[in-house]
């Protein structure tokens, strides 16, 4: 019964150590369609336990991921009710959580059906999430401004909409700035996509301050990869050395 399960939650919450837990959990969901009624903790618990399995390669029914979004964001709405014993701080942090993991369900979901509905909701989930725990978090709010990024670019690519370009550049190079200081490589993986969304925007608008930033952001990409040789970089960076004498000679061609 609920019992079981709540023990079971707490017993695989850091990670899954107990299989029987898995079928318990989509037992859950699939038996259940709110969770207006339980308990915030009981809420923070299942979902975060729900993020291990999807991480695990565990494949979910797309109705599952359907709840799993409708039950986080249900958490995040209960973050901004009076639940006393929860701080200030702490509500912000649960709140902050509550919509990457709903992130994560949009995330597959949009990979799957293609709806643009759900990359809409990978994209502000992910954003609304890193402003929320920026102040407490700099790890977990870099992570989600480069998921926000990336859902803007997938935006970018199937709308062709200038504003969700401007969106990618903004949110990588978020991402970048506050991720250079703690993981360098990741730092300069998003300044690449950075460089790339503002290639675009350059090619788009034909402003020199894109051209500009597309050449910066690309050369601390470079110079990191210089340094640190790393075989996963290799073709992609080879892309970005033409690209980068592409816009350097731009005046000489335009």
């Amino acid at each position: 019964g609920a019992i079981c399960l709540e023990r079971l939650l707490d017993e695989n919450y850091d990670k899954i150590i107990d299989d029987r837990c898995i079928d318990a959990v989509l037992n859950y969901i699939r038996n259940s369609e709110s969770v207006a009624g339980e308990d915030i903790l009981f809420i923070k618990q299942l979902t975060k336990v729900c993020s291990h399995i999807l991480k695990s390669g565990i494949v979910l029914e797309n109705s599952d991921l359907e709840k799993l979004f409708s039950f986080n964001v249900t958490g995040f709405k209960k973050t901004k009710e009076d639940c006393s014993y929860i701080g200030e701080n702490g509500k912000v942090i649960m709140g902050s959580h509550f919509l990457s993991y709903a992130g994560d369900s949009a995330e597959v979901l949009f990979e799957r059906t293609r709806e643009l509905k759900w990359a809409k909701r990978f994209y502000a989930c992910n954003k609304v999430s890193a402003d929320m725990i920026k102040d407490f978090d700099v790890r977990y709010a870099t992570c989600s401004y480069s998921h926000a990024g990336h859902a803007a670019r997938v935006l970018f690519i199937k709308t062709k909409d200038i504003i969700w370009c401007e969106r990618w550049f903004n949110f990588d190079k978020l991402s970048g700035e506050m991720g250079i200081n703690f993981d360098r490589r990741h730092g300069a993986n998003s300044y690449g996509r950075t460089g790339e969304a503002a290639r675009n925007l350059f090619e788009i608008t034909k402003k020199e301050e894109w051209r500009n930033e597309a050449i910066q952001c690309y050369t601390l990409f470079l110079d990191y990869y210089r340094r640190n040789f790393d075989l996963e970089m290799e073709g992609w960076a080879s892309r970005i050395k033409g690209s980068v004498s592409d816009l350097i000679n731009y005046r000489s061609i335009g």
